[in-house]
């Protein structure tokens, strides 16, 4: 159970969008669909999933890509700054969207 202002526009979310930047990546690979990291979104430290990209990225790339929670459901808001870690693989990026779970689940 959570408390909060009907102004704080935050969501338990399973699947959400972000832009992200690929810090650090080995060098003889790309991300690509499938590969899982611990992401850090504000106080939530949570292993993530890529399940859909826009295309294969490599050190220094942007891409949009929609990450899936492989735990459990959290609450996020649209606009966080989310930081991942896999190994030696290190990413950073913004929340830009959410697909909500609908309340009738909860």
């Amino acid at each position: 159970m959570i408390l909060q202002s009907p102004e704080y526009e935050a969501y338990c979310v399973e699947e959400f969008t972000a832009d992200i930047y690929l810090l650090q990546h080995t060098s003889s690979s790309k991300l690509k669909i499938g590969f899982e990291a611990t992401v850090f979104i504000e106080s939530i430290r949570q292993k993530v999933e890529i399940v859909h990209m826009e295309r294969q990225i490599t050190t220094g790339q942007k891409a949009k890509v929609k990450l899936k929670f492989v735990q459990y459901p959290d609450l996020i808001s649209v606009g966080s700054r989310l930081f991942f870690r896999n190994g030696r693989t290190k990413g950073m990026g913004t929340v830009c969207g959410i697909s909500k779970i609908p309340s009738s689940i909860l």
